[in-house]
């Protein structure tokens, strides 16, 4: 394989054949790369415990590919419900809000995250709801609904503050504070932000 200190070191880098040779050699490294890693599906599927997995690693494989989490978030929403688990249904639902909100989908954005605040309220599991409903805060200011994102923004800072989940309760006043915000009611929006 071609060295890539020849490439650097060599008077003629500049030369647009040396340019067009530095690439191919960047991406035959890339590909080789690839090749020699699993995909997500593989990672997902091979590991102990695919919900596990795929919930620990949401906002690297959502990154990646939301079509495939969305794809691995379908197939775990139909296992919890089989399953009737209400935690892992709840935060699978979640997740797979999140992701229809990548792909443009805001109605069911929205229809997924109030399905797991149900499970989570049957639950009564207070940091999961205060997650969710901050989740469904930043959607109603998307969707331009302010009246719920406030109610949505209150309730989360409440369950999340009572769970004593702090990185919930960071993010759930900055939502609301975008909504404070987006309102034009500048002063709200510095209590929160």
């Amino acid at each position: 394989m071609l060295c890539l200190s020849h490439f650097i070191s060599s008077r003629e880098a500049t030369s647009p054949m040396r340019f067009i040779h530095l690439l191919f050699f960047l991406l035959c490294c890339i590909c080789q790369i690839k090749a020699q890693s699993p995909s997500v599906s593989e990672q997902i599927w091979q590991s102990d415990d695919p919900a596990a997995y795929l919930l620990e690693n949401f906002d690297r494989i959502r990154s990646l590919s939301p079509d495939t989490a969305l794809f691995h978030l379908n197939k775990l929403v139909q296992q919890a419900e089989d399953d009737q688990d209400l935690l892992l249904a709840a935060r699978v639902y979640e997740k797979r809000g999140i992701v229809h909100y990548y792909l443009a989908d805001f109605e069911s954005e929205r229809a997924d995250l109030l399905t797991a605040l149900r499970k989570a309220e049957q639950l009564d599991n207070q940091a999961l709801m205060g997650n969710i409903l901050k989740e469904l805060c930043i959607s109603a200011n998307r969707q331009e609904d302010f009246l719920k994102s406030v109610a949505y923004g209150y309730r989360a800072i409440k369950l999340c503050s009572s769970a004593g989940d702090q990185a919930c309760l960071a993010s759930a006043q900055r939502n609301l504070g975008r909504t404070y915000l987006k309102l034009g009611r500048r002063d709200s929006a510095d209590d929160f932000l």
